[in-house]
């Protein structure tokens, strides 16, 4: 199991662009990244990932769990 396991679905940092810009993703229950189309599902708004992730965790019935 990832050291980033959770049990929930939540945002962390993907990476940083040149210019310093954060790239977000999300983390699945397990601590892995969120894939699409082979590659990690990345956001470049923290508040888009974070409405992903909410939306995530409700359509698993995983609710009850803070946010890191």
């Amino acid at each position: 199991m990832s050291e980033h396991a959770t049990g929930y679905y939540y945002v962390d940092q993907l990476r940083e662009l040149a210019d310093h810009t954060p790239i977000w993703g999300i983390r699945l229950p397990d601590g892995t990244w969120r894939m699409a189309m082979g590659m990690a599902d990345f956001y470049v708004r923290r508040s888009s990932a974070d409405l992903a992730a909410t939306q995530l965790n409700e359509a698993n019935n995983l609710t009850g769990q803070a946010s890191p």
